[in-house]
């Protein structure tokens, strides 16, 4: 209750001019970090003179998707995990001394670090999602600048409400995934290594989602089957995904005739993404490299069953989903996976989803991925190798 009477209170226009100072609340994984980098690159275009500071969780690893980029010009990396309580205390000193003019909160950034910061830094201008659109806070009085959400919206556009809260017009929702030169490098290093030259047809595979996760995922031992056919007709496939997926998909083909690619845990996620540039298309679960595809330009299909694939799905009609429509999907909702955990008809969305299915799409997919390929370079004037 304290709280609501020592945060100080505005309603006025945010002006450049009256703003020096930007901190940002990013607690959020790799995959929302792609989809909040519409609102980054909005508000660096609108603040133009301000310094904008983001903090981030070291185990979300978050930090990789900005770095390389100019969206934020400093990004503190909070190890909560591995930080004393006195750690933890100059931490959020030292925010506050920062003295932010302008503090932005987005849902479920809200922790006890975010509210002290927010409480004692008296930011003159708080903007931050309020409890709307099937999201329950419990710090909507922090926000002076509250921004409301509407049900059924995808997060960029539940991101994009805050750029707008603040008077920024004229917003592009394309997602930024910024790959360097080096890491370009690297991942054409290690196509050709493995036999996948310049204009090499291959498909990139994501089966793994993040560890904490796995409810997202679809069966591994379908995807295995998955990969074997696309291998069976002559396509070369490449593996992704990090070094906690790596045990779980190596072993998936530990019997099989014909094994793909393994570049699980070998890339570091900027040369993840270098190689799905190259690639024809991505298929996936609802992942973090699902949303690298869509920010470098890469086709995809992925493959959902109980997440929500109006919040998550990615944005084009270059872009395909495959989903089961039943009654109870999507069952994951913003309190958390309860729901998905204790799903009492065995996870039918992904239990009846066949590989043979997936198959007959990622075909269609890849082969109108690569005839317009090959039209883009006989336009160039470059052959095909």
């Amino acid at each position: 209750m304290l709280a609501r009477f020592i945060v100080p209170r505005r309603n006025e226009e945010i002006s450049p001019a009256k703003v020096k100072r930007i901190l940002i609340c990013g607690q959020m994984g790799i995959g929302n970090m792609i989809l909040f980098t519409p609102f980054l690159k909005a508000l660096r275009g609108y603040f133009k003179n301000s310094q904008i500071v983001m903090f981030v969780l070291k185990s979300n690893g978050a930090d990789k998707v900005l770095a390389g980029s100019q969206l934020v010009d400093e990004i503190i990396v909070w190890n909560i995990d591995g930080m004393s309580y006195l750690q933890k205390v100059k931490a959020v000193v030292t925010m506050v001394r920062f003295k932010p003019d302008l503090i932005i909160n987005r849902f479920h950034s809200y922790n006890a670090y975010n509210v002290l910061i927010n409480i004692l830094s008296r930011a003159p201008y708080r903007v931050g999602h309020v409890s709307s659109g099937g999201w329950k806070g419990n710090h909507d009085y922090l926000n002076n600048y509250p921004v409301v959400m509407s049900d059924g919206e995808h997060d960029i556009d539940r991101y994009l409400r805050l750029a707008e809260k603040i008077g920024i017009s004229g917003i592009d929702r394309k997602t930024v995934f910024d790959i360097d030169h080096h890491d370009d490098t690297v991942a054409k290093e290690f196509l050709e290594m493995n036999r996948v030259g310049r204009g090499t047809k291959f498909i990139a595979v994501h089966m793994g989602t993040s560890l904490i996760q796995r409810w997202k995922q679809w069966e591994i031992e379908k995807w295995a089957i998955l990969t074997e056919c696309l291998l069976e007709q002559g396509i070369p496939v490449v593996a992704l995904g990090s070094e906690d997926e790596r045990e779980m998909i190596v072993d998936a083909f530990s019997g099989a005739s014909s094994k793909p690619i393994f570049a699980v845990g070998e890339l570091t996620l900027k040369q993840a993404g270098a190689v799905i540039r190259k690639s024809r298309l991505l298929v996936c679960n609802d992942s973090s490299l699902m949303h690298i595809a869509v920010a470098v330009g890469t086709p995809v299909v992925a493959v959902y069953g109980p997440n929500d694939h109006k919040r998550s799905a990615p944005l084009g009609a270059q872009h395909t989903i495959i989903r089961k429509d039943l009654p109870c999907s999507p069952c994951d909702n913003f309190d958390g996976a309860e729901k998905v955990k204790i799903c009492p008809i065995n996870r039918r969305c992904f239990e009846s989803m066949s590989p043979q299915e997936v198959l007959a799409v990622v075909m269609k997919k890849y082969d109108e991925t690569s005839h317009e390929h090959e039209q883009q370079e006989e336009r160039k004037g470059v052959s095909i190798g």
